[in-house]
């Protein structure tokens, strides 16, 4: 059993959130930046991904192998989430990981926008199998949200969310449902995902699944 520091970051404060454990996951979500400087309410900021805006976008995910001996092949891997809000403020999207995309052992990987310096610059992307969204702009939701981690078959290998308060997960409407329409189909490689393990066919107590505090 590995464990795992998991933090949300927020603007200068970096917020440790304790140990994620993982029973059954090579592969974690190892931090996510949701509000970023130097101007977290700008979309120039704000955003994972702007497709129309090539410079736009401070906001990242990052992923860790947890095993100190063998890479982990994330190939056709899907990464993403649905928010419903309030129109226009839905957001909802997944990110395809390429064929060929290898975390070495104890080695992390990130996705995001041009200015967060991520290992993957998602704008790359915008237009391509591997990225689909509902809107040009793809961001994480500050108040409330998930980030889940899927395999090749859509099946949950992590999953972390934020609220302020520890309830919710699984029947809030932003904590409850897959972005089933907008899975990024990748490489003609990649099986075919009808469907993604929603957020509420797991329960709170998995192992899989892990709260990290207020947004």
């Amino acid at each position: 059993m590995k464990l795992v520091k998991l933090s949300i970051v927020y603007s200068l404060i970096f917020y440790a959130i304790g140990n994620h454990i993982s029973s059954f996951a090579q592969v974690v979500i190892n931090e996510v930046m949701i509000n970023p400087l130097p101007n977290a309410g700008s979309a120039e900021f704000q955003s994972l991904v702007h497709c129309g805006q090539s410079q736009w976008g401070a906001e990242y995910i990052e992923l860790y192998n947890t095993d100190d001996c063998n890479p982990i092949d994330i190939s056709c891997y899907v990464i993403g989430f649905r928010t419903d809000g309030f129109s226009p403020f839905a957001d909802r999207g997944t990110f395809r990981f390429p064929e060929g995309t290898i975390i070495p052992p104890l080695g992390f990987i990130s996705i995001g926008g041009p200015l967060s310096n991520s290992t993957i610059n998602l704008f790359d992307f915008c237009g391509t199998p591997n990225l689909t969204t509902n809107n040009v702009r793809w961001y994480i939701p500050n108040g409330v949200g998930y980030i889940m981690l899927w395999n090749p078959e859509g099946e949950t290998e992590d999953a972390v969310w934020w609220r302020s308060s520890n309830a919710g997960w699984g029947t809030n409407s932003d904590l409850q449902i897959a972005p089933n329409n907008y899975i990024a189909q990748g490489s003609s490689g990649c099986p075919n995902i009808a469907n993604l393990q929603a957020p509420s066919s797991l329960p709170a107590s998995s192992p899989l699944v892990s709260y990290a505090g207020a947004g």
